[in-house]
Order: structure tokens, then sequence, then C-alpha cells
């Protein structure tokens, strides 16, 4: 699909349950004290690293700032290459955690 100007829109690839997932995690994400983010941003990073099948050590710390952009990046790249599966639950967990 081409947008005006022959510019490539993308569509994007996330499932809904997928993507409203992500975004009550990056709702809470942004509510969480500096202090809490910082304690778990390891745990998002490791969700990231998960989902695009990475080594933890491929996702650098890049403080609590970050962690959330990290992780939407690596769930975005996981749907459109088809590895989906389980993210929703995946992100459900994690919301628990920042609860």
């Amino acid at each position: 699909m081409t947008g005006t100007g022959g510019v490539a829109l993308l569509q994007d690839p996330r499932p809904d349950d997928v993507r409203r997932a992500l975004q009550r995690v990056t709702l809470r994400w942004r509510q969480l004290p500096v202090d809490r983010a910082d304690a778990l941003s390891a745990t998002v990073r490791a969700l990231a690293a998960r989902s695009a099948e990475l080594d933890p050590a491929d996702i650098p710390d890049l403080g609590p700032a970050t962690a959330v952009d990290q992780l939407s990046v690596a769930v975005f790249d996981a749907c459109a290459s088809g590895r989906c599966a389980h993210l929703s639950e995946r992100l459900g967990e994690l919301l628990a955690k920042l609860a």
C-alpha cells in the first residue's frame, strides 16, 4: 500500500489484543515513580529481548525512560515477523508486575 507521493504506508501488524495490552503496559509504565521504573527496567528489557528472540544482553540498558519504547519496538517487530503468539499473555504478566 502506498500513500501520496509514493510513500509506503506500513500497516500495524499487531493483533488488537497485543496492541491493547502494550498500551496498558505503556500507560502504567509512565505512571511509575522513577525508582520503581528503574528497578523494573531489566524486566521490561528481558521481555523485549524474548519478544525479538534476542539475547537479553543485546537490548542495551538506556535507562528506565526508554525501556518501554524498546519493548514497543520489539513487540512490533515480533508481530511483523509473525511471532506474536503469547505476547498478549506475556504483556499481561508484565502489567501485573508493574502494579
